[in-house]
C-alpha cells in the first residue's frame, strides 16, 4: 500500500497481478486495491478457486476496503470442448454478469511470449489470443467506466 501511495497521479490504472494462491502477496492488493478481476482457468477444478477468492474479497470489503469492487471474471484457457463449455456454463450460472461475455482461448504463443518479455500483443498481434485480450481489455474498460475522475 505504500508503494501504491507513492506514484505520482499518474496513471488511471494500474494492474496488480498476484499469484494464484491467498498468501500475503494475494491479500495486499485486496487491502490497496479499488476494483478486482478474477481470471480462471476454464476447467472444474479451478471453480472452487474462485468461490475462495470472492469471499476473500468480502472479508477485505468487511473488515479493511469497504470499495473494493468485482469487476469481472474472464474466463481463460478455453478451448473447443464439451468440458470447458460445461465449466463456462457454470461460471455463468454461479456468478451471473460479473463473468465476462469475452474469454481468452487456449494457445501456445501466451506460454511463449514471457520467455521474449513481450506482452502478446507485441508478440503475436495477429493472433487470436491477442484478440481475446484486446477484446477482454476493451470489455473491463467499458465495466469500469472514466477512470480519470477517481
Amino acid at each position: 500500500m505504500r508503494a501504491l501511495r507513492r506514484l505520482p497521479d499518474y496513471w488511471d490504472l494500474i494492474l496488480v497481478d498476484t499469484p494464484p494462491t491467498l498468501g500475503y502477496l494475494s491479500l495486499a492488493p485486496l487491502v490497496a486495491s479499488d476494483h478486482i478481476v478474477i481470471p480462471v482457468e476454464a476447467h472444474a477444478l479451478a471453480l472452487p478457486g474462485v468461490a475462495s477468492v470472492i469471499a476473500s474479497i468480502e472479508r477485505a470489503r468487511w473488515h479493511v476496503n469497504p470499495g473494493i469492487e468485482l469487476v469481472g471474471i474472464i474466463a481463460c484457457r478455453v478451448n473447443p470442448t464439451s468440458h470447458v463449455r460445461d465449466v463456462v456454463a457454470q461460471l455463468r450460472a454461479r456468478f451471473g454478469a460479473v463473468v465476462l461475455e469475452h474469454s481468452v482461448r487456449d494457445a501456445i504463443r501466451i506460454a511463449e511470449a514471457p520467455a521474449l518479455c513481450l506482452p502478446i500483443t507485441r508478440y503475436a498481434p495477429m493472433s487470436v489470443v491477442a484478440n481475446d485480450y484486446s477484446a477482454v481489455a476493451a470489455e473491463l474498460l467499458d465495466r469500469l467506466g472514466d477512470l480519470s475522475s477517481t
